[in-house]
């Protein structure tokens, strides 16, 4: 028989307060709800579809949601990562009857957290809640996704990792080094068409890199720099050519850090 972990419980209550399912079954919706609340004490809101799943977010602010399949899951869930509301990043668990290749897919490159098959068993619930709360994944803020990094992506009890080849060569710091240079590289080519959602991006890759660089370091000094001529430039009226350029000249820094710390 599966028995709640008290100590974990504790830690998750502060984390599930406000939940939000969006699941157009009335009756699915109940039962996860009772679940949850077997799990810790919380609200509950429900919702039919996800354009009401939207609004309740807005207004309610959740710690965490469920999105059912059938509700254009998918769709959804791109929508609330792309989306100013505070709750953008909170965690996603997207359920289906049937967990299939193209779902899982379809789920991860939307910016689900975590996949659920129902029915559910409290055991399963148990377990996604605790891995989206407790085990909490880097967030990547690109132009053409927006989500939890996709390449720790877990299915079931089983978690898949994907690794980029060049990722087992390089420190962590290096790696998240290099993962910013590439979305900004990336984001660059979208001031034009997309410039909200580009500078959302830039701006949390140099955010990332400042960190990374650390205070007084030469990358945190030219990250801050672009940072400050990002927001003050009207990016719809700035040659794409001067973007690259501000971003090549961050990327020969980078280099030039890669190859000092490999020697």
């Amino acid at each position: 028989m599966f028995t709640l972990e008290s100590k974990t419980r504790q830690r998750l209550a502060p984390a599930m307060q406000r939940v939000l399912i969006v699941d157009p079954e009335p009756e699915a919706a109940r039962s996860l709800s009772d679940l949850l609340r077997q799990i810790g004490p919380c609200q509950v809101w429900t919702a039919p579809d996800g354009g009401l799943g939207a609004d309740l977010a807005a207004r309610i602010d959740p710690h965490i949601l469920f999105i059912d399949h059938a509700a254009n899951g998918p769709a959804f869930v791109r929508g609330l990562r792309r989306s100013r509301l505070a709750c953008r990043k909170a965690p996603v668990i997207m359920l289906t009857v049937e967990i299939t290749a193209r779902f899982i897919i379809e789920a991860r490159d939307a910016g689900a957290n975590e996949l659920l098959r129902r029915p559910c068993t409290i055991e399963a619930l148990w377990r996604r809640v605790e891995a989206v709360l407790l085990r909490e994944r880097d967030w990547i803020e690109a132009v053409t996704y927006a989500g939890p990094d996709r390449r720790q992506f877990n299915v079931g009890d089983v978690g898949v990792l994907v690794k980029r080849r060049r990722d087992g060569t390089l420190s962590p710091r290096m790696a998240r080094i290099w993962q910013a240079m590439n979305i900004l590289h990336a984001s660059a080519h979208y001031v034009q068409s997309n410039p909200d959602q580009a500078l959302r991006s830039m701006l949390a890759q140099t955010d990332a890199l400042k960190a990374a660089g650390g205070l007084g370091s030469r990358l945190n000094a030219s990250a801050v720099d672009l940072e400050t001529w990002l927001t003050e430039s009207d990016l719809c009226r700035v040659p794409p050519s001067e973007v690259h350029r501000r971003i090549a000249a961050l990327s020969a820094l980078v280099l030039q850090e890669d190859i000092a710390a490999a020697a």
